[in-house]
């Protein structure tokens, strides 16, 4: 592993390149709000919540705390939270591509190969878009890519430190993500039918790893139950995943590929070939896998490193399935919800026609013709991931974008008197740009549940009566049209109060 000294300067590049995209800091949007908000009120000791308008501080369910009190560890040396997570966030896209190039290096021995999937992250738009959030997936792929290193040892080598090891990133991941449960059922589903082992054998590592994960969501779900009466704020129901959001997940994967000027069917196809080439790469792999014959080859790691990311990838796609039919139907099939896949696939696939070429020997041409097709996809990613970079250093993202730095509701609420309450369809931006608590305004329909709020009507009554006997205001952001599957319009929101303030980007309304 000393050539790993080799990948370093591309981490380097991958710090800087992050840097450079976030002049005006990270893209801040709506799970940004939880997460700003959990790390100030952590660091001023009231905890992993955020504070209502009224001042009433209310735990956070609904997001896990580790990323927020990272920042707050962070911001506990005298660095603003905001630019924490900025600094935070670049390193942690560095450690992402170093981590990624080192388990290839690893696995295969083939620095080149190990360069190639680097560069392949460092110029993905993807990944640039998703580091440049503040959010939690940048902490959760670099604990994701340690667990299912550390899982893949331990599968080798039966050592019981490995096991711990896989199995405390496997909790710390899940108090970074929900979804880091897939990690633990990926443990268990492999340590439970690894054919070759006693049962004795299997149990107790399952007992070890699996046991040693569960700790920490365990101890979360039992914070949250008996300050929330729910572990992740989530309700159970039934909601069939629509066919748009199989169209949204493979538009998603194709833009992976393929650059969006190119026509919808030729992208979709080309993600379908490319996704079912690297699944079928893969089962085979899985299936000439010698488990405990070669498993300290060279060829051996390989194979184990596939079959881990092989169990992970399924496990991740099945629990979001479920969560979208039991959960959350809102959840969006976009880049940053996909992304762990797309750093498992990157792997599998590589490592994959790393282990099949091995055995296949194919000859010059092949080789030549695989070389010019990769060497041409990295070239047309590296271009859009140039373009991706200076967009996002000349405009930024959500509420950090240049437009909402420049806007003039947002300026007004600043010289808002602290006193007086407010009213907003966009209350985290207030939060992050203004500094200032609001209520949200009434919803009509709930995205998560895909169904009518039946408090609607109660929420409406108690937001007129406190803009007419409080002297609230009605703040209301054009992005209001956006968001009609929720909310009301603002004929029915304003009904009944006069508008003080009409600005290039909203509109305010008080009592008469």
């Amino acid at each position: 592993m000393r050539r790993l000294i080799w990948l370093l300067p591309l981490a380097l590049a991958g710090v800087m390149l992050l840097w450079y995209c976030t002049p005006m800091g990270l893209g801040l949007g709506g799970d940004s709000y939880y997460y700003v908000s959990g790390a100030r009120n952590i660091l001023s000791g009231a905890g992993f919540a955020r504070l209502a308008a009224t001042g009433e501080a209310r735990p956070i369910t609904h997001f896990p705390p580790l990323y927020s009190a990272v920042l707050a560890s962070l911001s506990a040396l005298g660095i603003d939270t905001l630019s924490a997570a900025r600094g935070l966030n670049s390193l942690l896209f560095g450690a992402n591509l170093l981590l990624l190039g080192a388990v290839i290096l690893w696995a295969t021995g083939s620095l080149g190969l190990a360069i190639l999937g680097s560069l392949a992250f460092l110029a993905s738009p993807a990944m640039l878009s998703v580091h440049s959030w503040l959010l939690s997936e940048p902490l959760y792929l670099v604990l994701a890519l340690l667990n299912l290193w550390a899982l893949t040892r331990f599968l080798e080598t039966g050592r019981w430190q490995s096991g711990l090891a896989a199995g405390a990133l496997a909790g710390a991941a899940y108090l970074v993500r929900y979804v880091g449960l897939a990690l633990l059922g990926t443990s268990a589903l492999l340590l439970l039918l690894l054919p070759g082992r006693p049962w004795r054998r299997r149990l107790r590592d399952t007992a070890i790893c699996v046991g040693i994960g569960l700790l920490a969501p365990a101890g979360w779900a039992i914070r949250n139950l008996i300050t929330a009466g729910s572990t992740t704020n989530r309700v159970l129901g039934i909601h069939a995943i629509p066919a748009e959001k199989l169209f949204e997940a493979a538009h998603t994967l194709s833009l992976w590929l393929l650059p969006g000027r190119v026509p919808s069917g030729i992208r979709l196809g080309t993600a379908v070939v490319v996704g079912l080439g690297v699944l079928a790469a893969g089962v085979a792999v899985f299936i000439r896998a010698r488990w405990g014959r070669d498993s300290q080859t060279q060829e051996g790691h390989a194979v184990t490193a596939v079959v881990v990311l092989l169990a992970f990838s399924v496990a991740s796609v099945l629990l979001l399935g479920l969560s979208l039919t039991f959960l959350d139907a809102s959840t969006p099939l976009d880049d940053r919800i996909l992304s762990p896949l797309f750093v498992t696939s990157l792997l599998m696939g590589l490592l994959s026609v790393h282990v099949l070429l091995l055995n296949a020997r194919p000859g010059r041409a092949v080789m030549l013709g695989l070389g010019l097709l990769l060497s041409g996809w990295l070239v047309l990613t590296a271009i859009r991931g140039a373009s991706t970079a200076s967009r996002l250093h000349s405009d930024g993202q959500g509420f950090a974008g240049r437009q909402w730095q420049a806007s003039e509701i947002v300026q007004w609420v600043r010289g808002l008197s602290p006193q007086v309450p407010i009213y907003t369809n966009e209350l985290n931006a207030l939060y992050l740009l203004a500094g200032r608590q609001a209520f949200q305004v009434p919803i009509r329909w709930d995205p998560v549940r895909a169904a009518p709020r039946e408090d609607y009507e109660q929420q409406l009554a108690a937001m007129r009566e406190r803009i007419a006997d409080q002297g609230a205001v009605l703040v209301l952001f054009d992005t209001l049209a956006e968001q009609q599957g929720a909310l009301a319009s603002e004929a029915e929101l304003a009904s009944g109060l006069r508008m003080t303030v009409r600005a290039s980007d909203g509109v305010v309304y008080a009592a008469w």
